[in-house]
């Protein structure tokens, strides 16, 4: 442990037992340079866009989906209780509830702005 990096087989900072490749027990700060425009690797990306701000961004590839958990349940567990989904499914973006062995969308928005509650294929505004 030198300060509060401990390096092992996974590397941890504020902590000294980390259980994946990077945990990290506090605020995390990123700055620097613009998020690329259109990045080639999957995975999340953070940091500022340009001059307009900080964002997120969840890369997958076109046959695949980003997703937002909320889990209050076992840390390291696959078990969520809400969900939020896009990037699949002809560009919809998708609201879970329920869990993962028994949930499913609730709420969908697609790409032409038409939303379905209780339903993933809205031909309305508000179907």
């Amino acid at each position: 442990m030198t300060s509060n990096l401990y390096v092992g087989e996974y590397v941890g900072i504020g902590t000294t037992s980390p259980i994946s490749e990077l945990e990290v027990n506090g605020v995390i700060s990123a700055t620097g340079s613009n998020l690329p425009l259109a990045p080639t690797s999957e995975g999340v990306h953070m940091g500022k866009f340009s001059d307009e701000g900080a964002g997120i961004e969840l890369i997958s590839n076109p046959s695949s989906w980003g997703v937002i958990d909320f889990v209050n349940t076992t840390p390291g567990s696959l078990n969520w209780n809400q969900r939020i989904s896009g990037g699949q499914y002809g560009g919809n973006l998708d609201f879970w509830t329920g869990t993962n062995s028994g949930g499913g969308v609730r709420m969908s928005i697609d790409s032409n702005g038409d939303v379905g509650i209780g339903k993933t294929d809205p031909i309305w505004p508000l179907d």
